[in-house]
């Protein structure tokens, strides 16, 4: 039969159309592309071979051997000379460096490994492939697949003319059950001959009657070998019925062969590589004949028999003609994982001491699991019937995981506060308690400490940058270390975990920043909720956040919090008045304006009022309570607030869990980055008030205490270290939980010293000219804001300005330099922002004053 004529057309499948070619013709590709070549002239021998390098990459890797060829035979015959100045053009004009080169590579590697796995095979079967495989049969164009299998069956069969006659069986089989409409290509060898070609020579070795059957095959149409060898086998070895005799049941006697000997071998995975230290044949090793027959018993896939069907293997070998001799190491090991899943490779490990182990397993057989629990080490993991040293590993010791302790709310606030204090909580949902800070505010050195970082923060703080109205916020504030500290301060969060309605223990500050009124008389008014009524009241959401927050100065009447106390009892009943109203409520927290609680409501459930704080003294509100802040400060005014949420059972999810609300990790990594978080505890979003760089003069404060710690997302709440503190904090002993406060506000102390020098040093290095404490120290007035009209510290080109200062600061040398005009902040003309959590401002002054 004559092939057909190829004339390859110039397009975007050439490569495909070569392919096709090649295949139809039953031709290698490199004989199938030069008889394409030898009828071109050089001009279009080269245009085909640039379709082809251009296309060749949307193939699968076979082509890496066309592309090979292509382009050295293009290098060779120099055809680039007929349309490029150089091979360096030819290459840039098919991608050469994107496109061919990795081809090139990937073919240098497949040749490689073709090369080692025939050289594999040949050296197995001491013949050349050609001679051992018939040419009509053997595919053109080996691939790495092929010959994995093909050295497979070396190794499973070492006589190459018994693997023939086998190979040829599998084919005529497969071309009977063909319709014989694929053409003379499924004449060639495939993966499926060779894997059905192992199967029936392990047939044959376990039973010759199975074998002669299998040469019947070659007479027969009808179901496929598979099929045929599922129909002539026994059911699995590891659980047969009475009725059908087991692997151990085959006689030891080689001259003898039982009925009840199976007609097929155990199963060989398809695919898996086989290991020789474990599934090598019996042929070529020195293993006796005797022990030959109880190999072949075994499962060559390397599966674990049960403990009655290996122990009689043991016994078997125990009692043949020559016990334990003649078995090669090899095997030895096949049958000590096989039959009681003993390890074969540990230290120490030798032939004599392997059959130490399994004879010992043969002597106590009665009790195979007390031996397997006593000596787990000598097997694998999953059968070393001892659940202690299974999930200890290589731990020597269990340990006892430690309790929390229980949650007494009124006892805690009577450790940590008074009896009177949680009485005021419960009837009035907020409670003002004394001297939680004292031993930070009473003492000079660190009071000082306090006071310049909300200086340092107040002077990089540009107002006009806000949105929105200020309201006496210091939004730049977020991880200060006196916010550090009070994020972790022991009593304080104690107090917390009480006054939570479901005490849960498990907490994470939420970043926020402080409350620092600078003017006189500035806005500060707002009332709202913490939470949105409408979800409180339906589904209970928001109920745990509990408020709290740290009075740094003393505070007054006139400038402090205000609220409805009592609030809590009556909540959802005033909700359901002012939904009758026709008021809504879908925000994530609850502005209070004159109409939505009005004269009627504040005769009802009560008026706001004026909840001043003490230095040092912490208010505690829940999140229910309706309040805000007097109108007009009086006077200077600092806060910090925690915000403390609760950790679910997951240790993701927090109180406000949801789509668009962080998680533990996310605040984690905000404790660890210093940055700010995107939302709120209420769950609203934070852009209108974090705009813009985190401030980067920030330290971390050394280690304080493991619950500390957590807090701040540094460790979980399940770390043994953190429930050990929790037992000293909560535990039933007074006198060990103040101990372990004042311990660990002494370390407080120190962290703080240690800390304000390094926070000092990094702003002045971060701001030069510009730091606070540089120009505290110098004397100077602050420049203007960067960008602004006024502000010549950046500015280029006067040769007057910042280049002299920066010259006198690095040589140490105190120079005096004009002023800069101070930022007046005023923020009359910013338009109002979107509402935040504690930005509400109230419509109007008359609820306050109705107070006074």
């Amino acid at each position: 039969m004559s092939q057909p004529t190829f004339t390859l057309a110039c397009s975007d499948d050439t490569a495909v159309q070569f392919l096709t070619y090649s295949q139809t013709c039953n031709l290698p590709y490199r004989q199938a592309l030069g008889k394409i070549l030898s009828r071109q002239t050089s001009q279009q021998q080269l245009a085909t071979i640039t379709a082809i390098l251009m296309t060749v990459p949307q193939l699968d890797d076979a082509l890496a051997e066309i592309t090979t060829f292509a382009y050295g035979h293009v290098m060779e015959n120099e055809l680039w000379q007929s349309a490029f100045q150089s091979p360096a053009a030819f290459n840039t004009h098919i991608h050469f460096e994107e496109r061919v080169e990795p081809l090139l590579r990937r073919h240098e590697s497949n040749t490689r490994k073709k090369n080692n796995l025939r050289r594999d095979i040949e050296a197995r079967w001491e013949a050349g492939l050609d001679s051992i495989i018939p040419s009509s049969i053997l595919p053109p164009n080996l691939g790495q697949h092929l010959l994995y299998d093909l050295k497979r069956l070396a190794g499973i069969c070492p006589d190459p003319q018994i693997a023939r006659e086998h190979i040829k069986l599998a084919i005529e089989q497969r071309l009977d059950e063909d319709d014989g409409t694929r053409g003379t290509k499924r004449k060639c060898l495939t993966r499926a001959d060779l894997k059905a070609a192992a199967i029936s020579y392990q047939q044959r070795l376990m039973s010759p009657s199975a074998h002669a059957r299998g040469i019947q095959l070659r007479h027969e149409t009808g179901p496929s070998l598979q099929v045929r060898q599922q129909q002539n086998s026994p059911p699995p070895m590891m659980s047969p019925p009475s009725s059908v005799a087991t692997p151990m049941q085959m006689s030891v006697d080689t001259a003898s062969s039982s009925p009840s000997e199976p007609d097929t071998p155990p199963e060989i995975h398809p695919t898996r590589k086989l290991r020789s230290k474990t599934a090598r044949p019996v042929q070529g090793c020195r293993c006796s004949e005797e022990k030959k027959r109880l190999i072949l018993a075994l499962p060559q896939n390397r599966s674990r028999l049960t403990p009655e069907q290996g122990v009689e293997i043991l016994r078997r070998v125990e009692q043949s003609e020559s016990s334990w001799n003649g078995i090669c190491h090899d095997h030895l090991r096949l049958i000590a994982s096989t039959t009681l899943g003993l390890k074969t490779s540990y230290s120490g490990s030798s032939h004599d001491s392997l059959i130490e182990r399994a004879r010992f397993c043969l002597q106590h057989a009665d009790n195979i699991a007390e031996v397997r629990r006593r000596r787990y080490e000598w097997f694998a993991a999953p059968i070393q019937n001892n659940a202690v040293r299974a999930s200890l590993g290589m731990a020597k010791y269990d340990w006892k995981p430690l309790k929390m302790p229980s949650i007494v709310p009124q006892e805690i606030f009577e450790r940590f506060a008074s009896r009177n204090d949680w009485k005021s909580y419960m009837t009035d949902g907020t409670v003002n308690i004394d001297g939680i800070f004292d031993y930070i505010l009473d003492d000079a050195e660190l009071e000082s400490y306090v006071q310049q970082e909300f200086a340092m923060y107040q002077w990089h703080y540009h107002e006009k940058g806000n949105s929105g109205k200020n309201l006496g916020w210091q939004r730049n504030m977020w991880f200060s270390l006196i916010q550090q500290i009070t994020r972790q301060d022991l009593p304080y969060y104690a107090l917390m975990v009480a006054a939570r309605p479901d005490n849960n223990h498990r907490l994470i500050s939420f970043p926020y920043y402080t409350k620092n009124t600078s003017r006189e008389g500035e806005s500060t008014g707002f009332r709202h909720m913490d939470l949105n009524i409408r979800k409180f009241v339906e589904t209970g959401a928001g109920a745990n956040i509990v408020q709290g927050a740290l009075s740094i100065l003393e505070e007054n009447r006139d400038n402090c919090t205000i609220l409805v106390k009592g609030f809590h009892r009556v909540a959802k009943q005033w909700y359901r008045d002012v939904s009758a109203r026709g008021h809504r409520f879908n925000d994530d927290t609850t502005n209070i304006t004159d109409a939505v609680y009005n004269a009627a409501d504040k005769a009802k459930y009560g008026k706001l009022v004026p909840v001043p704080c003490n230095k040092g003294g912490i208010r505690i509100t829940r999140p229910e309570i309706i309040h805000g802040a007097t109108p007009k400060a009086v006077g200077r005014r600092q806060a910090v607030f925690n915000w403390w949420v609760g950790i679910r059972p997951n240790h993701q999810d927090l109180d406000n869990a949801g789509p668009k609300n962080e998680t533990w990790s996310d605040l984690s990594q905000h404790h660890r980055d210093h940055t700010a978080p995107k939302g709120t505890t209420s769950g609203r979003s934070a852009n209108a008030y974090s705009t813009g760089k985190d401030f980067p003069a920030t330290v971390h404060l050394p280690w304080i205490s493991n619950i500390g710690d957590a807090l701040q997302g540094k460790q979980r709440w399940d770390s043994p270290a953190v429930v050990l503190e929790l037992q000293k904090l909560f535990g039933p002993d007074d006198e060990v939980a103040y101990q372990f406060i004042r311990e660990v506000h002494k370390r407080t102390v120190s962290a703080y010293k240690i800390a304000f020098p390094q926070v000092v040093e990094l702003e002045k290095a971060l701001f030069g000219r510009k730091s606070y404490f540089l120009c505290q120290e110098q004397g100077w007035d602050g420049p203007d804001a960067d960008g602004s009209d006024a502000s010549d510290i950046d500015s280029e080109g006067d040769g007057s300005g910042s280049e002299s200062s920066d010259a006198a600061i690095a040589l140490g040398i105190q120079a005096e330099e004009e002023a800069s005009e101070e930022d007046d902040g005023d923020s009359e003309d910013v338009e109002e922002e979107e509402m935040g959590p504690q930005d509400e401002e109230s419509d109007s002054e008359d609820e306050y004053m109705e107070t006074q």
